[in-house]
């Protein structure tokens, strides 16, 4: 996404955000569990629910959960347990990593905690591992 300046609006909604650009462009942060994060880009800044959602195929009845949500200079972060997002407010570049700051993760599959990385830019995903 070619998305210059800070976005106009940051919206917090239930365990996650909104951040919108100018020109409508959108990006949808939800911690649906410590350890599920689900991403969502609109380039008009609506977010209609879908079939896969309507139909169930898409789980939309998670648990809470705690979660905390920090908007800075440079990014806006949503961090749980498990995991820290952090969405760059000037192009909307969003990184996300394991929150276990020490001990193991049997999901890291030998690496240590902190290696796993993902990105979104452009409106692709790519992903990294340390």
């Amino acid at each position: 996404m070619n998305l210059p300046g800070l976005p106009p609006s940051i919206d917090s909604i239930e365990s996650g955000v909104v951040l919108q650009w100018r020109g409508g462009r959108a990006l949808r942060l939800i911690a649906c569990t410590p350890d599920i994060l689900r991403v969502s880009l609109s380039p008009d800044g609506s977010f209609a629910t879908g079939g896969l959602e309507r139909y169930g195929f898409i789980r939309t009845d998670w648990p809470e959960i705690g979660y905390e949500i920090s908007i800075g200079d440079v990014a806006a972060t949503l961090r749980t347990d498990a995991m820290m997002a952090r969405a760059r407010l000037n192009d909307g570049a969003l990184s996300v990593r394991d929150g276990h700051r020490s001990g193991g993760n049997p999901g890291a599959r030998g690496r240590s905690p902190g290696d796993a990385e993902q990105r979104i830019e452009a409106g692709r995903l790519e992903g990294r591992l340390g």
